[in-house]
């Protein structure tokens, strides 16, 4: 009964915490408001601390948008130095004499008040070797190499910045100085509680005269800089909200009635308040619509720290110090605290998993993906992924989509014979769930560390019954109860080892009492006397152990490893290593032993060498689980050279898989690799790879010759030149091409001649009706810019997207444009402008299974436009535009015995004028007339689809009453001609108009319009369109837009009207 009770109100602790956590945080921040004049900090033009000091110059507090000089001097080793500024600017110091200096200017966000500043101080230091090996040295009097370490300091301060009053502005510009000296209370004293500048204060001072600066802060001793208790805290974010109204009497095709809303609240609080840091970020929003499901999502992420004690709300993934055993293998949604103190630490977590644990090994499939997780969507940062057993970083090595739960590869594709392996959260829960631990460590002695940790995770019986008939499954607990430690002494003896106990409930309400109990313990030790290194290492897992949140553990699990090395100097390097495992994984038994021999010989100023002998016995396919009894053997030898500002290697392998069952086989593999890279420089890095692999095979199906191109590059030598790109390309006889490369460059030549571009191209699966197929993805953009002459400007664009089928290596899509622009500007009033554009493209049946020869659609298409644009009178502006327009498409009708196809011929003709004569200051008149013929036809036909003439001309006049409201008034008529009619060819439409704008620039804008459209003859038809634009702008604070339109129609009766807005609230 109690451990049902504990199940129910799980959640609701849960609860209980996080708003008291929230409560607690924003009683610090009202109290903060209250108690705290952040203007009672004292100003200082230069602050200490124990490690550096910094001056700012010319002026402090500093000046929004003025240059600042920053001065760090420390008494540290420094090698590198660097600012971080709040918005994230990073500011790199150079060393002059004594101290490291830079400017940089300070920005309007916020527009006044405390900044954050961090200095980061990169140093060596000595550290000291007590190894016993160079205590043997030492009693013999020789003397023992010393050991440097890089380390990091970090120091953060605040700092105020604030807008300048206009009259000290023009002062500044002027470079006028005061006859007195200011001082550096002069300074302050001009900040007041405006938080500006004041000119009065200047006006008080002696008369202005002579040259360079305003103000002078004269360098001084270093004060002590205090900061306790409470410094600004820095608030940002923004509140949207939007919505949208729309409604219809009758029924007009395309118009959609309904509501929707969509509201989004985003807030950013860091400082410190009561000696406590502050780093929060709120984030929640919610879409509800007749065109969207409707979802709401709620983030909340409270960071407080006090001294070596943090509390933690949001979401998370916990770390158990590295634990195997006691360790929680899921994104969680709840609270944490941890502390870590001199001689004790703990960690105490009460949350929520995001989703239920999910885990997939798969073989790569020769291409960048996607590959299928199997369940989605996915809890967001949830995922771990490897490929042979190596981390990869998001971003970097691949991208992941969420909802749709697929991984897709970067700049690489997957080879065959390459595991993946993905752990990753599926974004649903049956039952409501609950995770505790408590965790505890100790360290009696310098050397020794001593911890427990105990983790509860259970489903909730709250409503379980009904949810158990529907699911099939019953709520779940999860118990573990685990200890581990640590001990080192010197360098004899440095082991770590952890046991753990777990109990695990799978049926809570049918057999509350059924247990499941499983025990789990390793130990692994390092011993190091002089040149010989000793490591072991034991690990024996229970039948029914498994750590929390692991989806397919290891168990009845006995491993382990014992390796021997050997390190007389700098020069030799032997090793050798044995181990064993043994396990049960989905019932099937794995078995593996690994037996690794390596030499290293290795000599500055000379080549290395290093021969490594490996030896790996399966018993089982690492994927799929399939019995193989598989021997594989391989040797590899390695020869690495620095030269300078490059490095070389060289790798040459042999792998042999000797497979017993189901049938004996034997696959060889022969590698050879090359590589060079040149040491980074500050503005060029390359490196290249060459590898050339053949696989010999006891079947013919097996054999291939595959060859490996790498390359990266990046160079920027000046600014008006860059080339950046990375290539993988592969030949493989018997899988085909595959190609991953980016390219993106920039140049200027001559002077006259611009181009920049950039090529992507993507290996990729992509479904072909229930088929899926190897493509290859070709997408780029080049731009060519030619100014012979000052007056004459030429373009060039070429924009590729292509789909090549892998295994056919034929096109199975493509959409080539090429377009040349050029402008003649003659007169100095005159440009004349002429555009052509082709586009041709293509895609094909993907039900043409195998060979996909035949074609879905061919299209190809030309578009000429020439115009004029002149102003040959101050009060007359004018453009003239001519558009010729040519497309043929043919459209797959039918796929019995030969395909046939329909042809389609489009023609559009146009020409458009478009005058405006601002007559006064006042008042203006815009005209403009349009012709447009409109063709279409099929097989030889142009016309006998659609033959159309639209003519239409239409003034508009302008008033400006003053600089706050215009009014305009505007008709049109217009005549369009179907050719295709016998009678009522024509139909006359008559649109009159007016409308207004009021403004108050950079605050408010509202616009109204009115047009009365009516048709007859050929076609009847009459409407009324109302429309009311509003927009205000409180600063850079509130931003609002509204807008109605109402839309009133007699030949089809029907009324529409609309009303959407935005509200925007940034701090």
């Amino acid at each position: 009964m109690t451990s049902s009770l504990f199940s129910i109100n799980s959640c609701v602790i849960i609860r209980v915490l996080k708003k008291a956590l929230l409560t607690g945080f924003f009683v610090l921040l009202c109290g903060s408001f209250a108690f705290a004049d952040l203007r009672d900090i004292p100003f200082k033009e230069e602050y200490s601390s124990s490690h550096f000091s910094i001056n700012f110059q010319p002026v402090y507090p500093l000046i929004i948008g003025q240059e600042t000089q920053v001065r760090v001097a420390t008494d540290l080793a420094a090698n590198e130095v660097w600012l971080s500024l709040s918005n994230g600017e990073k500011i790199k110091l150079e060393e002059k004499g004594k101290k490291w200096v830079g400017k940089f200017v300070a920005s309007k966000k916020p527009p006044y008040g405390w900044r954050l500043l961090s200095i980061h101080i990169k140093y060596k230091t000595e550290i000291e070797n007590i190894s016993a090996y160079n205590k043997f040295l030492q009693f013999f009097s020789i003397p023992s190499p010393s050991k440097k370490a890089e380390k990091l300091f970090v120091g953060k301060m605040w700092y105020r910045a604030f807008p300048i009053d206009t009259e000290i502005k023009e002062v500044l510009k002027s470079g006028a100085k005061k006859e007195d000296e200011v001082t550096v209370k002069d300074v302050m004293s001009v900040f007041g509680p405006e938080e500006s500048v004041l000119s009065d204060t200047l006006s008080k001072k002696s008369q202005i005269e002579g040259q360079p600066t305003l103000f002078t802060l004269k360098e001084k001793e270093s004060e002590t800089l205090t900061q306790q208790g409470s410094s600004p805290l820095l608030i940002s974010g923004d509140r949207v909200f939007s919505f949208s109204s729309k409604n219809i009497e009758g029924t007009k095709e395309g118009f959609l009635p309904g509501v929707s809303r969509e509201e989004s609240l985003r807030v950013s609080i860091a400082g410190k308040l009561q000696d406590t840091d502050i780093d929060a970020t709120f984030f929640s929003s919610s879409v509800l619509g007749i065109n969207e499901v409707s979802s709401r999502e709620e983030n909340v992420s409270i960071l407080l720290k006090n001294g070596s004690t943090e509390a933690y709300l949001g979401n998370y993934t916990p770390k158990m110090d590295d634990l195997e055993f006691s360790s929680i293998n899921n994104v969680l949604s709840g609270v944490r605290v941890e502390g870590e103190y001199d001689k004790w630490g703990f960690k105490m977590l009460a949350a929520a998993p995001k989703g239920e644990s999910k885990f997939i090994k798969m073989y790569g499939n020769g291409t960048q993906g996607p590959y299928n997780l199997g369940f989605f969507p996915v809890v967001i940062d949830s995922e771990r992924v490897e490929v042979n057993g190596i981390s990869q970083k998001r971003g970097n090595d691949y991208d992941i989509d969420y909802q749709a739960g697929t991984i897709t590869f970067k700049n690489k594709t997957i080879p065959k014979e390459s595991i993946i392996s993905i752990h990753y959260d599926f974004r649903e829960t049956i039952y409501q769930h609950s995770t505790y631990a408590l965790r505890g460590k100790l360290y009696p002695l310098p050397n020794l560390k001593i911890g427990a940790t105990y983790i509860n995770d259970l489903d909730s019986l709250n409503n379980a019954a009904n949810i158990a008939q529907s699911a099939s499954i019953e709520p779940q607990s999860h118990l573990i109860i685990g200890a581990d430690g640590a001990f080192a002494y010197q360098d004899l003896i440095n082991m770590q080892g952890e046991v753990a106990y777990s109990q695990k409930k799978n049926k809570l309400l049918s057999d509350p009492d059924l247990k499941d109990i499983g025990r789990a313990a390793k130990l692994d030790a390092v011993s190091a006397f002089g040149p010989f290194n000793l490591r072991g290492k034991f690990k024996r897992v229970g039948l029914n152990f498994a750590a929390v949140g692991d989806a397919k553990p290891r168990q009845d699990l006995t491993e382990y490893l014992t390796l021997l090395s050997f390190q007389p100097n700098s020069v030799l390097l032997a090793e050798g290593s044995f181990s064993n495992s043994d396990y049960l994984q989905e019932e099937t038994r794995y078995k593996t032993v690994d037996k690794m021999g390596r030499v290293r010989l290795s000599q500055p100023a000379y080549p290395s060498f290093e021969y490594i002998y490996k030896e790996i016995l399966e018993s089982n396919d690492p994927v799929s689980g399939t019995p193989i009894d598989r021997l594989t053997i391989k040797d590899s030898l390695q020869i690495r050279h620095d030269m300078g500002i490059f490095q070389a290697a060289v790798t040459g392998d042999k792998e042999k898989r000797l497979s017993r069952t189901p049938t004996e086989e034997t696959i060889v593999y022969k590698t050879l690799n090359a590589g060079i890279s040149l040491a980074p420089q500050e503005k060029f890095l390359a490196s290249g790879n060459v590898e050339l692999r053949e696989t010999d095979g006891t079947f013919n199906d097996n054999d291939s010759y595959k060859k490996t191109y790498i390359l990266k590059l990046s160079a920027s030598p000046t600014r008006e030149y860059m080339l950046a790109g990375s290539l993988n390309y592969i030949d493989d006889t018997k899988d085909g091409i595959t190609q991953v490369s980016d390219f993106s460059y920039k140049a200027q030549l001559f002077g006259f001649l611009k181009t920049d571009g950039q090529y992507a191209v993507s290996s990729l699966k992509e479904t072909f009706g229930v088929t899926e197929e190897g493509v290859r993805k070709e997408e780029g953009s080049l731009r060519f810019e030619i100014n012979p002459f000052s007056n004459l400007r030429l373009r060039y664009y070429y924009r590729p997207n292509m789909t090549l089928l892998t295994r056919t290596q034929r096109p199975a899509y493509s959409n080539l444009t090429n377009q040349i622009e050029s402008n003649w500007f003659i007169f100095n009033s005159t440009v004349l402008g002429y555009s052509l554009q082709t586009v041709n493209g293509f895609n094909i049946d993907k039900t043409d299974f195998p060979s996909y020869l035949r074609n879905q659609n061919v299209e190809d298409s030309t578009t000429a436009i020439y115009s004029i644009k002149t102003a040959p009178l101050n009060f007359l502006s004018c453009e003239f535009d001519y558009t010729k327009e040519d497309r043929v498409s043919l459209i797959l009708t039918s796929t019995s015995e030969a395909a046939a196809y329909q042809k389609n011929n489009i023609q559009n003709r146009g020409l458009t004028a478009v005058i405006k004569t601002p007559l006064t200051e006042k008042f203006a008149i815009d005209s403009n007339y349009s012709y447009q013929i409109s063709k279409t036809g099929t097989e030889e036909s142009f016309d006998n689809a659609q033959n159309l003439l639209t003519q239409t001309i239409s003034l508009k006049g302008i008033l400006n009453i003053n600089s706050f409201l215009a009014l305009n008034a505007s008709y049109s008529y217009s005549q369009l001609t179907n050719f295709l009619l016998a009678d009522n060819r024509d139909t006359y439409t008559l649109a009159p108009g007016a409308g207004f704008t009021f403004s108050l620039p950079g605050q408010f804008r509202l616009d109204g319009n009115y047009s009365y459209a009516k048709s007859y003859v050929g076609t009847n038809s009459e409407k009324t369109n109302l429309s009311l634009r509003g927009k205000y702008d409180f600063y850079s604070f509130l931003h609002v837009a509204v807008r109605a339109e109402s839309e009133i129609s007699t030949f089809p009766s029907y009324k529409t009207s609309e009303l959407s807005g935005n509200v925007e609230i940034n701090l």
